[in-house]
């Protein structure tokens, strides 16, 4: 039996991450210990070996970061769409170099964050490592 915490860190399927309330889903090719993500055009570091068998990613909403000097796993976008919520602020942005039919990529991040970003349409943000959900079909 999979334990409440286990289904939020490694999921296994798109159909279980879906249920885990995972927002943010791109088709996805292993390359070693990262995954190349054709609609997006990025390759992004996983920290750890992709196994053969993962097809898709999934990464939760908060999970996206505005990216700092350095980060890892940044890359730009453009801000398509701004959503004030009661208690935080939803960014659907699109990667630069993403094919026109992409998924977009939504970031949730308190209101005071995003008031706080000088640019608002166009930002570069960050994925932990980690914080990629590696799936299965």
């Amino acid at each position: 039996m999979t334990t409440l915490g286990e289904l939020f860190r490694s999921p296994g399927t798109e159909a279980a991450a879906r249920l885990s309330g995972c927002k943010n889903y791109a088709d996805a090719r292993p390359r070693e210990d990262a995954v190349f993500l054709p609609d997006w055009g990025l390759t992004l570091s996983c920290g750890r070996p992709v196994p053969e068998g993962v097809c898709r990613i999934g990464i939760r909403a908060h999970h996206v970061q505005l990216a700092g000097p350095g980060a890892e796993n940044a890359f730009s976008c453009t801000a398509v769409k701004v959503v004030e919520d009661v208690f935080s602020t939803i960014v659907l942005l699109r990667p630069e170099g993403a094919a026109p039919e992409a998924p977009l990529l939504r970031m949730e991040l308190d209101k005071d964050n995003w008031q706080a970003v000088p640019d608002k349409d166009r930002l570069t943000v960050s994925v932990p490592p980690e914080a990629i959900l590696l799936l299965e079909s």
